[in-house]
C-alpha cells in the first residue's frame, strides 16, 4: 500500500522521526507549546499527542518490516494502539503531574 506516493514503510519512518524530533523540540520550547495547546484542556496536551506521532510511527515501522498482516489492517491496528497507549500515559501520568503541579502552585 502506498499513501501519497510514498511506500507505508517510508512514511512510517517520517512519522517515528518527527514525532522523535518534536520531543526533542519540546525540551526547549514546551511552554510555548502547552499554551497553543491550553484551549483543549486536559483532553488534549502535546506531550500525549507528539507521544501519539511516534507511537505512531515506531508501531507502524515495526509492523511493516515484520510483515505482520495486510498494511490497512496494520494501519488500523497501530492507530488503535498509539491511541489506547497515548490514552493510558495522559490519564495515569500526563493530568496527575499537571493537578499535582497547580496544586503546588497555588499553594
Amino acid at each position: 500500500m502506498e499513501l501519497f506516493g510514498f511506500p507505508m514503510t517510508t512514511v512510517y519512518l517520517i512519522l517515528l522521526f518527527a514525532g522523535v524530533s518534536l520531543a526533542f523540540l519540546y525540551v526547549f520550547i514546551g511552554e510555548m507549546l502547552e499554551g497553543l495547546l491550553d484551549f483543549a484542556g486536559d483532553a488534549v496536551n502535546s506531550v500525549t499527542f507528539i507521544g501519539f506521532i511516534t507511537l505512531v510511527g515506531g508501531i507502524g515501522f515495526a509492523g511493516e518490516v515484520m510483515g505482520i498482516g495486510t498494511s490497512v489492517s496494520l494501519f488500523l491496528i497501530t492507530l488503535a494502539a498509539a491511541a489506547i497507549i497515548s490514552g493510558l500515559i495522559n490519564l495515569f501520568i500526563i493530568i496527575p503531574m499537571k493537578k499535582q503541579r497547580r496544586k503546588k502552585t497555588t499553594s
